[in-house]
């Protein structure tokens, strides 16, 4: 009768698990085969036997679950190094003096998404990352940004920015730019959340 069901139903026999490795000894002293079967010799310490085989499970599935805080606990401190390292460049930028006598200039407005805006004269001869620097320096610059002057992207930033967005191959001046006597600069901030 048991061969007509397994030739029926071959799927019955069949289980699915997790691989486990104890002593044949242990597993003896609780368990034996009889045929095709295993019966239990001694309840207690088949379900001794059968607490230890959940414990192994158990111990995986945290040092899986651990694995995975340990991850995420990596990942947040490097994000909170890349804040603090641009929050320090920020910081330095506010207090580096910024504004020298410029004889020939152009007045520069920056306007924030929120509404913010400020103004500065920069030398027509002076690079672009000046303007860069000027904008980040503020307290209300996003820490992802990106500078348009009548929707054209400025390439402006910093070799040390690339880790927070992307590089120009050269920076160019505001006149090889094209920004003279007055403009008015957008703050956009990016997509991409740092």
């Amino acid at each position: 009768m048991h061969q007509q069901q397994q030739q029926q139903n071959p799927q019955a026999t069949r289980s699915f698990g997790v691989c486990c490795r104890f002593p044949d000894a242990e597993l003896r002293k609780c368990i034996k085969q009889n045929g095709n079967d295993w019966e239990v010799n001694d309840l207690e310490k088949f379900e001794k036997f059968s607490n230890k085989i959940k414990d192994a499970l158990g111990e995986k599935k945290v040092t899986e679950k651990e694995e995975s805080e340990r991850t995420f606990q990596e990942n947040r401190k490097k994000l909170q190094e890349r804040h603090q390292k641009l929050a320090g460049i920020r910081q330095l930028l506010q207090y580096q003096n910024l504004t020298e006598l410029i004889t020939d200039f152009v007045q520069v407005c920056v306007l924030f998404e929120c509404g913010e805006k400020i103004e500065r004269k920069f030398g027509v001869s002076d690079s672009l990352e000046i303007l860069f620097n000027f904008v980040l320096a503020h307290e209300k610059c996003p820490n992802g940004f990106s500078l348009f002057f009548n929707n054209k992207e400025l390439k402006c930033a910093p070799v040390w920015y690339k880790e927070y967005g992307t590089l120009p191959d050269r920076i160019e001046t505001f006149n090889e730019t094209g920004l003279d006597s007055s403009v008015a600069v957008t703050v956009k901030e990016n997509q991409k959340k740092l």
